[in-house]
């Protein structure tokens, strides 16, 4: 991979490698720094693309790089307001992340919020990309929310008029990211209790409450 080095213990047989350059014609694999090995698979993770051959063009939706566009609101198509396409954005805490996009469509159909004009939706995507692009983002990861999802989850609940998402979900969120990164092999196996709107505890397999990650216990 070419992300930073994982230091979290890895399964018995597995080690880090940088990105394969090449594949050489007995099998061997050359990587980034020179290096090679030749394992007994080799198996591309090559993730999916975007495709929507049933909606007539339209509907005016495109892909580019992994990116589709334009969605107002990453939802609706400025072209075809009555089309929602939710669930589309990478990197997200699913279920609450669906949850309050649907309620932001329920506002759109019952007219609790009622959507600008097709120009001014789609100012609105254009501003937002290149605010995204400035901030270094590649095209192909527009969709990628990550800690954007939580100030997203709030804006279109204020437009749509309904109670944001309760205040625990984000740290939660944050606070399992760190747990992954200290320990992948067993970060699932913890155990988070709800106590209210903000507070929240996690306890091991065992039954022991772990520390909360100090960078995120305030959010």
């Amino acid at each position: 991979h070419g992300q930073r080095p994982l230091t979290c213990p890895l399964p018995p047989g597995v080690q880090q490698a940088p990105p394969v350059t090449s594949v050489l014609d007995d099998g061997t694999l050359e990587f980034k720094n020179g290096e090679r090995a030749k394992p007994e698979v080799f198996l591309f993770c090559t993730g999916y693309n975007f495709t929507f051959p049933f909606l007539d063009k339209k509907v005016g939706v495109n892909v580019q790089e992994h990116h589709v566009w334009p969605l107002y609101k990453f939802l609706i198509p400025p072209a075809y307001p009555s089309l929602f396409i939710v669930g589309i954005c990478r990197a997200i805490c699913p279920f609450p992340h669906f949850h309050v996009q649907t309620k932001f469509v329920l506002s759109v159909l019952d007219g609790s919020f009622r959507l600008p004009s097709r120009e001014d939706m789609e100012k609105d995507v254009e501003l937002d990309i290149a605010a995204r692009r400035a901030r270094g983002i590649a095209t192909r990861h527009i969709l990628k929310l990550d800690s954007e999802q939580w100030a997203y989850n709030d804006e279109i609940a204020r437009l749509g008029g309904f109670e944001p998402l309760p205040r625990y979900w984000s740290n939660l969120y944050e606070s399992n990211k760190v747990f992954r990164a200290r320990d992948m092999l067993n970060y699932k196996t913890h155990n988070y209790t709800v106590l209210d709107n903000m507070e929240w505890k996690v306890h091991d397999l065992h039954g022991q409450e772990l520390q909360k990650p100090l960078a995120v216990k305030k959010q």
